[in-house]
């Protein structure tokens, strides 16, 4: 675990707070934000030195950045936290990829967007924190919510000024870096130590002092398992569903979807007007959004059972892997950075976040108008990949 901390009353800092932390997020977007981002790139995907690099910030009086670099052999603990350091000291000496730069912005406006329709934390937190830190007049919440100009400016800034910028932040900057070495030593005392207390008590209470305490124990399981009182529930009133205020969607429904029965609205005689059957269950829930979210259902049920294994390897590839593009190979890298290019996220998951877990669901999210390329992507990446053995060797190397 790596912290470094930033600042909010530096008077060198010539931005305003605003952007300060809009460009501290950017930068770890563009240092460990995917698998071809600098950190990920290096220690991850060509030394396999840990497994993923991880990051997050925690906004305070200063700014808390913290790394986490997953499952370093305990042996190299101290080489990686060494590595990870003369990684970014080498960024800040030579100059940075400013097309790469330009997505991992254009990445991150589209993110903030998305969240503004879909997680409340984005409103509720920039609330928090103005109450904790900010000026008392709200000033600093009209300015972090009123628009993303701060972003815009960022855009301007040049090679130099992010290699200043990462320097100054993280590279040189103080921090702490803690070291998470198991002890097989203390684990066997730990153990040693329980059964030594549990032995002790035991004999000072004695067999008549353990009866006390079970009987004790019984009786409050007994007060604690006795149901509340219809009186005390019915004083609650139960509140009518009126107020429970849902998302209103319009459904539509195609290929093998239609079966469930007909629908009538302006969406359905949208997708109705394509006049393409499809062998495939294909459901539609509209909404007004600037975002479309596309899920690829997949059932597994049909898969070997000794073959279900493999499904982790298909899992870890199937957005690190190269693809093949007419004659041409593209190598995964390259997926990665056009990938980030034209969505907002993806991912693949096991069903069980949509109640069942034979199901595999592959997920991307994209701007409205690039709805038709989701689609090519997903094609792509079902049919043209190419399953690359090193690739997948890497991967398991680090997590094994």
């Amino acid at each position: 675990m790596i912290i470094s901390t930033v600042s909010k009353k530096s008077d060198e800092l010539e931005q305003d707070l605003i952007i300060l932390a809009f460009a501290i997020d950017i930068l770890l977007i563009y240092l460990a934000g995917s698998s071809v981002a600098l950190l990920e790139n290096v220690l991850v995907e060509k030394e396999s030195l840990c497994s993923g690099v991880y990051n997050w910030t925690d906004t305070r009086p200063n700014i808390a950045i913290w790394f986490q670099l997953a499952a370093v052999a305990t042996e190299k603990l101290a080489d990686v936290e060494k590595r990870f350091f003369e990684v970014l000291k080498s960024a800040v000496s030579t100059p940075f990829d400013m097309n790469y730069m330009k997505d991992c912005i254009a990445r991150f406006r589209r993110k903030i967007l998305s969240a503004t329709e879909s997680s409340q934390t984005v409103w509720s937190s920039s609330v928090i924190e103005d109450h904790l830190f900010g000026n008392r007049d709200g000033s600093d919440l009209h300015h972090t919510l009123s628009s993303l100009n701060d972003i815009e400016a960022i855009k301007e800034w040049s090679d130099q000024q992010w290699r200043d910028f990462t320097s100054k932040w993280l590279a040189d900057a103080h921090h702490i870096s803690v070291l998470g070495e198991p002890s097989k030593k203390l684990s066997k005392k730990l153990k040693s130590d329980e059964k030594a207390r549990v032995k002790a008590q035991q004999e000072r209470l004695g067999e008549q002092g353990l009866k006390e305490l079970e009987k004790r124990l019984e009786a409050a399981k007994a007060e604690n398992d006795k149901e509340v009182p219809k009186g005390v529930i019915e004083k609650f009133a139960i509140p009518g569903t009126d107020s429970i205020h849902f998302i209103p969607t319009t459904t539509a429904r195609s290929g093998l979807a239609k079966e469930m029965g007909s629908l009538d609205n302006d969406i359905q005689r949208i997708v109705d007007a394509d006049k393409a059957e499809r062998p495939l269950f294909l459901h539609f829930e509209h909404i007004p959004s600037n975002f479309v979210n596309v899920s690829l259902i997949l059932n597994t049920s049909t898969i070997p059972l000794e073959l279900k294994p493999l499904l982790v390897v298909y899992m870890v590839n199937f957005f690190n892997t190269p693809v093949k593009r007419g004659d041409q190979i593209i190598g995964f890298e390259q997926v990665v950075m056009e990938l980030e290019a034209d969505t907002i996220n993806y991912g693949i998951d096991d069903g069980a976040i949509i109640g069942n877990p034979e199901l595999l669901r592959i997920k991307i999210v994209v701007e409205r108008e690039k709805y038709e390329t989701a689609i090519k992507w997903l094609r792509t990446l079902l049919f043209d990949s190419i399953f690359d053995a090193e690739v997948c060797r890497d991967e398991f190397s680090v997590l094994s």
